[in-house]
């Protein structure tokens, strides 16, 4: 038995590879001030990708996160997980990294902002 099928034409064929390019709407960053005090917002679920944990704040095991690839040392993967544990400060919502140049908020809902303000800072944006 002989099956036909529609081939699309070029311009039907145009559009589904320039729809599939293009991010969905909730998955496009946010920017948020503007010059020195600008903060980028990555949407919800964006830390989950990532590995952490959102049900128990605890970011997942460097394994969980990237594949340990041939030639890799576990003990160096898990330490750098360890470093970066130790670098996250508990604030209201989530978990921060602050250093002199950029801080880091990673919400509890899953969301990611990122500036060269204080952690404070993005405390504050992520309940706007």
């Amino acid at each position: 038995e002989q099956r036909v099928t529609e081939a699309p034409t070029a311009d039907e064929a145009k559009a589904r590879v320039d729809a599939k390019d293009e991010p969905a709407p909730s998955e496009e960053p946010v920017v948020i001030g503007e010059g020195w005090s600008t903060i980028v917002e990555l949407p919800a679920g964006t830390a989950s990708t990532l590995g952490l944990d959102l049900g128990t704040g605890e970011a997942a095991g460097m394994g969980d996160i990237m594949d340990i690839k041939p030639g890799m040392d576990p003990e160096e993967v898990s330490g750098a997980q360890a470093m970066l544990e130790q670098a996250l400060t508990d604030v209201d919502g989530g978990h921060a990294l602050q250093t002199s140049l950029v801080s880091v908020l990673i919400t509890d809902d899953g969301r990611i902002l990122a500036g060269a303000v204080s952690a404070d800072q993005l405390v504050a944006a992520s309940q706007r």
